[in-house]
């Protein structure tokens, strides 16, 4: 009944107001954190507001905060240039108030000052590109107390000087060294009296200039071991007339008096976690706190007056969650540690129940901080240790994240390491460190005293060693697995190719090794001392051993697979209970919806990867908080709603379907292996499913599967064909649906895995055109529904696929980021889950005036 009351609905919205369809309310639900991409300069104007720059080149953006710091909007200039071509910029550096509350934008890229209106609307191009300036990449441009504009021309190694129409004068300042030169300056700051401050970024230092322009001052702070700043980029005014100066080079921002000397160093103080992995802006709030950017962990980090850290802006684990992780490690209670690449060099720890404890560590030289972490491993100590294969080092944290330690340095001396990439740690605490510049394995205490030089003439890509002291070794060299005992004595060389690349090996109980090879989802089982260990044994192979997984091993001698979702303890010949890395719930906000069902007849759940949680939330929007499902279900990767209302999850890991009740029991609705590691599924009515899975080899498989969980029908793919990037739904006939994110092609297929028909939304024109599709829903009528994976809405198709009516948010809530679900009540309300900003989108459909 609700179905065919949907169906009318629709039908009088769509006769009453055609194409056009009907207008819709927008409401937000689950507002979560604020999400930025590579967050950048920040500048402070009037009444507060924070404006920043986000991303890179041509996906570059510019963002306006509220002074609360709650809010956001997109910053999108729209106009069009005499010549009415549209106003497009291309790597702009810097969103810079005036006085008058225009803003100015360097457009580095396009080589040119624009002028935009204080709400980012566009209004003229200040300073063109070309004679007589001829700006090569500007970064900064600041109007002077006098009108002029001074522009920070770093490509070129200049300072330009511009009346207030934007008619060049003269140059400021040319390349050079000199007192009244410049080096690359990146950015320019005035203070309370009008003094102009420019970041002289190669030079290492600041100029100030005075009411005339002319040099008053240079900044150089030194310490005994030379110049204090490494790479200076933005610069901030302080109230106080302190200065705020982030270095990327040192991952802080320094705080100066105006004659230069050094009064602290935010985000370096000593028993504080150090928050930095690439600290790329600063600006000083008109409380007299202070916000620094992160672009490499995406959030801005909050400073109080005194320098202590107040929190954080944003979410730093946009972009799926992790990264590409390559280091890992498990301590004796079951927390884990996750290490990722050199790109960020982030840490995080995790307790047993899988909720984020603490992240630490990120790129840079400075103690502490990681540049290309290669291998990591846990000791009996509970300590992380990690082998920096660029800075020639061990570092050591606490699962607090705090520094331990570090040892290692350049060199080919007895204690000296050459690009180390494998580690592991005995249970006497010794650490064994694979040397591989110099062909060797290095022993240390856990204190980082040397002991001794071990099985030389290797060329270690990982080791462990087990409880006897015996060290196993995988020369990629000869591609072989070398075993030594505990004197140093070689045991067995056993042959090990084509099983490259991996992650990680480890010592199983029975004095087996056991290897990763990611390029066969499979664990490989090597013995490698016939005299101690029954030879033989069955290798694991399991798609969710594919790439971005690590191998490692615990002190308390289990073996575990690793990666960005979690950990699994690998048994024999199988995977065995999987624990979910994820952010704490916080009830009623929401981390990266990924989908959504209406469900019980007066709920929204909504399924929160990060957290690993399903939240639910009224049909209003108010939370009724997480979902406590019993038993408690591990993996999930979707949701959905059954035909009679209750929640359907797929829990990835157990390869389930569970069928939920309003209570949270939950009872095996579909199971099968061929559900473990699935992506997308939809329910059929006989009990059966249509499941995307998430092979790692030739990449995914759509298929259906029966009320047993066998295979009985798949979707053909060409030689070339991938399932990457697809999403699949069922049709109220049973076929299935699959709608490519990228090209907007949507398909039909029948229950056998025939095709039945193709639709290219893409090829539309105006608007039923969609570029790209996230989700899909045919309604009992036969209507399409697309989500735009664009962030363009929803578009709804007749049965003969005419366009029909769009649906979207209003633009003063700044539009969607990343769509990837939607859902359609019974009175036409609509809920999409709108990812990338963190919320549920909720669109009300207006009935026609007079109804």
């Amino acid at each position: 009944m609700k179905r065919l009351a949907l169906i009318l609905i629709l039908l009088t919205f769509a006769a009453a107001a055609g194409a056009e369809g009907p207008a819709y309310e927008t409401k937000v639900i689950g507002a979560g954190a604020l999400t930025f991409d590579q967050p950048r300069a920040i500048f402070v104007g009037s009444g507060g507001r924070i404006y920043l720059v986000e991303g890179e080149a041509e996906w570059a953006v510019g963002r306006m905060i509220s002074a609360d710091l709650a809010t956001s909007t997109r910053l999108k200039p729209a106009g069009t240039l005499p010549d009415n071509t549209p106003v497009k910029w291309f790597h702009p550096a810097s969103i810079h108030p005036m006085s008058s509350g225009d803003l100015l934008v360097a457009d580095t890229g396009r080589k040119r000052i624009l002028r935009l209106t204080e709400d980012g609307a566009f209004k003229d191009v200040l300073v063109p590109p070309g004679p007589p300036a001829n700006l090569e990449g500007p970064t900064d441009a600041v109007r002077l107390t006098t009108g002029e504009i001074v522009v920070c021309d770093s490509a070129s190694s200049r300072l330009v000087l511009f009346d207030a129409d934007g008619v060049f004068r003269r140059v400021l300042a040319a390349p050079g060294s000199g007192p009244d030169q410049v080096n690359h300056p990146y950015s320019l700051a005035l203070d309370a009296v009008g003094r102009l401050w420019t970041v002289d970024t190669l030079n290492r230092r600041l100029v100030c200039r005075g009411d005339d322009l002319s040099v008053l001052r240079v900044v150089h702070p030194q310490d005994a071991s030379g110049p204090v700043f490494r790479w200076p980029s933005f610069v901030a005014v302080e109230l106080s007339g302190n200065l705020l100066v982030a270095d990327d080079g040192r991952s802080c921002v320094f705080r100066l008096a105006p004659g230069g000397e050094v009064i602290a160093c935010l985000g370096m103080r000593a028993g504080e976690r150090q928050p930095f992995a690439r600290v790329s802006g600063v600006a000083s709030l008109p409380d007299g706190t202070a916000l620094a950017s992160d672009a490499a962990r995406n959030v801005l980090v909050h400073f109080a007056a005194d320098g202590s850290i107040l929190g954080e802006v944003g979410w730093s684990h946009r972009a799926g969650w992790g990264g590409w992780f390559v280091a890992g490690g498990v301590d004796a209670s079951g927390g884990f540690f996750l290490v990722e690449s050199q790109h960020s060099g982030r840490a995080r720890y995790f307790g047993p129940d899988g909720v984020l404890r603490a992240e630490f560590a990120g790129s840079g030289t400075e103690p502490g901080k990681l540049t290309r972490p290669r291998a990591a491993a846990t000791g009996p100590d509970g300590r992380l240790y990690v082998a920096d294969s660029e800075l020639h080092r061990v570092t050591v944290y606490r699962a607090d994240g705090s520094l331990a330690g570090a040892f290692g340095r350049w060199g080919t001396g007895e204690a000296d390491l050459r690009y180390p990439r494998a580690i592991a740690v005995g249970l006497d605490g010794a650490v064994y460190v694979g040397d591989a510049g110099n062909r060797r394995i290095q022993v240390y205490t856990a204190a980082g005293e040397f002991l001794r030089t071990f099985a030389g003439n290797v060329n270690p890509l990982a080791l462990d060693v087990d409880r006897d002291g015996r060290v196993a070794v995988f020369d990629d060299a000869e591609e072989r697995l070398v075993t030594f005992a505990r004197d140093g004595r070689e045991i067995s060389r056993v042959s090990a190719t084509g099983i490259r690349p991996f992650s990680g090996m480890a010592f199983a109980a029975d004095g087996r090794v056991l290897v990763l090879d990611v390029g066969a989802s499979a664990v490989r089982a090597f013995t490698v001392d016939p005299d101690r260990t029954p030879a033989g044994g069955d290798d694991l192979v399991d798609p969710r051993l594919g790439w971005g997984t690590l191998l490692v091993h615990g002190p308390n001698g289990r073996v575990y697979a690793a990666n960005q979702a979690g950990i699994y303890p690998v048994e024999p010949g199988r995977l065995g209970a999987f624990v979910a890395a994820r952010q704490p719930v916080e009830p009623g906000r929401l981390l990266q919806p990924a989908s959504l069902a209406l469900v019980w007849g007066d709920a929204l759940a909504v399924l929160s990867r990060p957290t690993a949680s399903v939240q639910v939330f009224g049909r209003d929007g108010t939370s009724r908080g997480a979902l406590k499902m019993d038993p408690e279900i591990r993996g999930i990767e979707r949701i959905a709603a059954a035909a009679d209302g209750d929640l359907l999850v797929l829990s990835s890991s157990d390869g389930v379907i569970y069928r939920v009740a309003k209570d949270g029991r939950a009872s095996p609705a579909l199971a099968g292996d061929l559900l473990r590691g699935a992506a997308e599924f939809g329910m059929l009515r006989d009990g059966g499913a249509w499941v995307m899975g998430r092979e790692m080899r030739g990449g995914g498989k759509v298929f259906r599967v029966d009320k047993d969980g066998r295979e009985i029908a798949a979707l053909p793919r060409g030689r070339d064909r991938r399932w990457w990037g697809l999403n699949v739904s069922v049709t109220p006939k049973g076929e299935a649906l699959t709608a490519d994110q990228g090209s907007g092609v949507i398909t039909a297929w029948t229950a056998s895995g025939e095709k039945e028909w193709t639709f290219n939304a893409s090829a539309l024109a105006d608007a039923g055109r969609l570029r790209g599709v996230a989700a899909t829903w045919m309604s009992p009528s036969g209507e399409l529904w697309a989500l735009g994976s664009d962030g363009a809405g929803i578009r709804v198709y007749a049965p003969d696929r005419a366009f029909v009516r769009a649906a979207g948010p209003d633009a003063a809530i700044g539009g969607l980021s990343t769509p990837s679900d939607f859902a359609v009540d019974a009175d036409g309300t609509i809920y999409i889950a709108d990812t990338g900003n963190n919320r549920v989108v909720k669109l009300v459909a207006k009935k026609p005036a007079g109804k």
